[in-house]
């Protein structure tokens, strides 16, 4: 009876030292696997039906150009490919005023968003949309291509709001 205790003692430490080479295979193929899927992340679209329904700000005389060339996309095998077009951004570069911003060439099927760089995206409908800011600073506005569930920024084009101007007389004294 003591040679059978003794059998069973020294096969112990060989069964734990298995399970535990057994759990630690097991344990780096999950976080292979979950590498894997995190690599894989795709970018959601951020549009919703209320940002379509949104009006438009009617357009003032423009006083400032600003003009930058971006890609938009064109369309080839299912893929979002680039193609040369340009941004056009016109108006008062101050708060509360209007600009209008334009992109030429734009493509069928496709979706265009515009951000605005303060938190506010819309949809692009046509080929012109204006929009003010109602803070002064610095905000990057850029556009994305979606078609067939990918999206692609295409470029963006960076403008600075200023303060709005108030005129002060001086009383005569």
């Amino acid at each position: 009876m003591s040679d059978l205790n003794i059998t069973n003692s020294f096969r112990k430490p060989n069964l734990i030292r298995q399970d535990r080479i057994l759990l630690l295979i097991v344990l780096l193929l999950g976080i292979a696997g979950l590498v894997f899927l995190l690599s894989m992340k795709k970018e959601p679209v951020l549009v919703t039906e209320k940002e379509k329904a949104l009006p438009i700000i009617s357009e003032k005389p423009a006083d400032r150009l600003s003009t930058a060339i971006i890609e938009t996309s064109s369309v080839e095998n299912n893929n979002i490919k680039s193609s040369n077009t340009s941004l056009s951004i016109k108006g008062e570069h101050e708060v509360g005023l209007p600009l209008s911003i334009s992109v030429n060439n734009l493509e069928k099927d496709v979706n265009y968003v515009i951000d605005f760089g303060n938190g506010t995206k819309k949809n692009l409908t046509s080929s012109t949309i204006n929009y003010a800011y109602n803070r002064p600073g610095k905000y990057v506005v850029s556009i994305k291509a979606i078609y067939q569930g990918q999206s692609k920024v295409i470029d963006s084009q960076s403008i600075s709001i200023a303060d709005e101007i108030q005129i002060v007389q001086k009383a005569n004294d």
